[in-house]
Order: structure tokens, then sequence, then C-alpha cells
């Protein structure tokens, strides 16, 4: 070591601590992703080295705070720049023709960019229910998934399209066509209508299901190998992902991880809020400072 100039060696360095952070970090990101490809290795790094290096701390690692301030700081410029940029011509966009000598007008930016966020949002979700059925029920059938997925994506795919790592150029992910995201998007309605007032049944499985056939029809395939299966997979696998993403939100408005908003309609998550406020040791602490 002396040789090649090496004078001190810090230990602390070969420390596992960040390496068992980082391959950890790695596997949580998507859900769980224990066999990674090359391709999805590389991507994963650099997401997480994005969302992670201009803050001081990774949240939940075992790791200490880095004050540093200057790194990535030429990426965090561009990123700024290419936002003003966007904005500048999304708000150009907006802009309408004049009709006679009438003032110009304009479209809520908010209205637009939720409703766009809003759609995305549920034709990413649409997807996902459409590749796992794909990979449980479907099994690659040629002829189902003509019928449930489109092959030329819109703007409307956008957020499908980010997500989507495409390997050897192929589209890994599902893009589903319209009827598909209508009928996931019903579904949806349908169960986060009725579940706050039967969430408690324990028969809560088979009363969706019964509400849902009655109200749409779920068979959209023509396949005689699944079409007699296609309505009830779809409509359980549903259930059984909204009901669990219900319970999750109930379950972190209770710990006081999320918060629900002014127009909040479900009477659960606003009994879940009011017991929150009610029994949280922020709120015993307050009152034990007034007495």
């Amino acid at each position: 070591m002396d040789t090649n100039g090496v004078h001190s060696l810090l230990l602390r360095n070969f420390n596992q601590d960040p390496l068992e952070n980082m391959f950890g970090a790695l596997r949580a990101l998507g859900y769980r992703n224990n066999n990674p490809n090359c391709q999805m290795f590389a991507s994963s790094y650099r997401t997480l080295v994005l969302n992670n290096f201009l803050s001081s701390h990774s949240p939940g690692s075992n790791c200490e705070n880095d004050q540093g301030n200057s790194g990535l700081m030429s990426f965090q410029t561009l990123f700024e720049a290419y936002s003003n940029e966007m904005f500048q011509a999304e708000v150009t966009e907006l802009l309408q023709d004049r009709v006679a000598d009438g003032k110009l007008q304009k479209k809520p930016i908010t209205e637009i960019t939720h409703a766009q966020l809003e759609q995305q949002t549920n034709t990413y979700i649409a997807g996902y229910i459409c590749k796992k059925l794909n990979t449980v029920f479907l099994k690659d059938c040629s002829k189902c998934l003509k019928e449930i997925c489109t092959s030329t994506p819109t703007r409307q795919y956008d957020l499908v399209k980010n997500r989507d790592y495409q390997l050897n150029g192929k589209l890994n992910l599902k893009y589903p066509n319209t009827t598909f995201c209508q009928l996931a998007q019903n579904i949806i309605d349908i169960i986060y209508k009725y579940l706050p007032s039967i969430c408690h049944h324990s028969s809560l499985k088979c009363e969706l299901v019964q509400i849902i056939n009655k109200t749409i029809d779920t068979n959209i395939v023509s396949c005689t190998t699944h079409k007699s299966e296609f309505g009830k997979r779809f409509v359980e696998f549903s259930i059984k992902l909204f009901v669990h993403n219900w319970c999750t939100h109930i379950n972190r408005i209770l710990a006081g991880k999320m918060y629900i908003t002014s127009k909040e309609s479900d009477q659960i998550k606003i009994l879940a809020s009011a017991r929150y406020k009610k029994f949280s040791k922020r709120t015993q602490l307050k009152k034990n400072k007034k007495l």
C-alpha cells in the first residue's frame, strides 16, 4: 500500500450498512423486486440516486445525516429550468382564439392538470389489473389481449410508458383500451361507494360481487377459453386489490400518517381522522400542558 501511495485507510468505508441500505432500497423499489435484470437494476439505481441524493438522509435507512448541499445541483437547476419552460408552454397552449372582439380567455390550469393526472392514474391502475389478470389467468392469450389492450398508446398512457422499462424495445407493461379502462373505473366507483357501509359484514366479498354483477356487464372478451371466467376473475381481483387499499388508508389515517381533505365523503375515513385527533399523543400532550 505504501508503494502505491496509500498512507491511510478509513475502515468505515468498508462498513456493510451502505451496501445493505442500497440493495434493500433496490429490492423495495416497485413494491418488491428480488430478481432485477441488468437494465432494471441500472434504472432502479438511477431512480434512487435522483430521489435520495439531494436529501440529507434516506428515509428508513441505517445511515448518518449528510448535510452537504452541492450534490446534483446541476440536475436540480436543469429540472427547474425545464419545469418553468413546460409551464410557459402549457399557458400558451391554453389561450383560446379570439371570438369577435371579446377578451382572451384562459382555462383553469389546475382543472386541466388534475383531469389529466386522474385519467392517467386510472389508466395505470387498469393496466396493473390487466397485467395481473394476464399473469394468473389469461397466460398471454393473444385473442384476449387484443380485445382488452391497445396497440397504439396515446398521451393517455404517458404514466404507463414512463414506468415501462421496455427491455429490448418491447413493452412489458399492459396498455388497456378504453373499454377495459372504463370497466375498471366503474368497478372502482362501485367498491368505494358501498364499502364504507358494509365493511363490517362477514360476507363483504360476496355482497360486493353481487352488487357489481347486477350493475355492470364484465364479460368483454369473446375468447371461448376465458369468456366464462373472465368477469369473475376481474371482479374478484379488483375487490381484493381495492379493499386492501382502502383498509391501508384507514390504518394510515388512524396512525396519523395520512390526512383527509375537507371534501372527503367516506364516513369511515372521517371517523378514523376524528379518532386520531382525539386520542393521538400530540393531543394528549397538549391537554396535559394546559392542565
